[in-house]
């Protein structure tokens, strides 16, 4: 199902596609050097403070033996974990980014709730595709309510360049239909 990224989703993806390029960097900061820091403070609070002295081979042992292991578990544990993420988000804006081209191509999407027509090369008509409400005749403030919220999926649509390049110069007409698509309210808006 195409969903447009949440703004958490966005700010994660911008930072994980320029932090992978760098995975030993990333892997060092968050697995070796938390672990290393961990084998410290062991040797401190442990060995050190009950007054036994270790000979700085065994120190570096640990100290060594902390970093490997933060390198290989934590650390790869929480980069496979990120770019899986990673890939599912890139999965996701790549057909968004495809479900808006076939729109401007074959003039019709449905996307999450809605349904998006392209009638004619200056307008956009965005409908929703259930009726949340359980009455079939809404008053006007459950109707004006119900508008808003297309039009605030439509706001969130207008953050992915593909379709804010689609929809510019165009009128947008929001229609608000029950369940048994009759039209209860339209709304224009300029894009």
């Amino acid at each position: 199902m195409m969903q447009e990224l949440s703004p958490t989703q966005s700010r994660f993806y911008k930072k994980w596609s320029l932090q992978r390029q760098k995975k030993w960097k990333f892997l060092l900061l968050h697995g070796s050097l938390p672990w290393t820091l961990f084998g410290v403070i062991f040797i401190v609070n442990h060995r050190i403070l009950r007054g036994e002295i270790l000979g700085l081979g065994k120190i570096a042992y640990i100290i060594l033996a902390s970093a490997v292991v933060g390198l290989l578990f934590p650390g790869y544990y929480r980069f496979k974990q990120n770019e899986k993420r990673f890939a599912g988000l890139l999965r996701e804006e790549k057909d968004l980014t495809e479900g808006i081209r076939l729109l401007s191509r074959d003039k019709v999407l449905i996307h999450e709730n809605l349904t998006l027509t392209c009638p004619d090369d200056q307008s956009l008509v965005v409908r929703n595709n259930l009726f949340w409400l359980e009455e079939d005749q809404p008053t006007a403030n459950q109707c004006i309510e119900c508008i808003q919220e297309l039009q605030n999926e439509v706001g969130k649509l207008l953050v992915n360049n593909e379709f804010k390049a689609l929809v510019t110069n165009r009128k947008i007409k929001l229609e608000l239909c029950n369940n048994q698509k009759r039209l209860l309210y339209t709304k224009e808006i300029d894009s």
